[in-house]
């Protein structure tokens, strides 16, 4: 039998994440990294897949495929939270 959070505490999770949002979008290569990995360690925990995958996407993005890649990655991440969102 597999634990199941609480609603509210999935829900306060996906509150931080639009925070989290709001400073990738700044484009400081450090953040991706570093929010990436925090979002990567703690996601499936939380019972989100889908987050953990572009968590891992965010943790990749280097100087080379910062402006290539982030957009892209921050509207998946975007749809991401508000989908989940509809399901908490």
């Amino acid at each position: 039998m597999q634990f199941q959070l609480p609603d509210s505490y999935r829900k306060r999770y996906l509150e931080r994440r639009v925070v989290d949002l709001s400073v990738l979008e700044k484009g400081r290569l450090e953040d991706f990294r570093r929010i990436g990995h925090q979002i990567r360690g703690s996601a499936k925990s939380f019972g989100f897949s889908d987050l953990e995958t572009i968590a891992l996407r965010l943790e990749q993005i280097d100087h080379g495929t910062l402006l290539e890649l982030a957009p892209r990655i921050l509207v998946d991440f975007k749809n991401c939270l508000s989908a989940l969102g509809e399901q908490t």
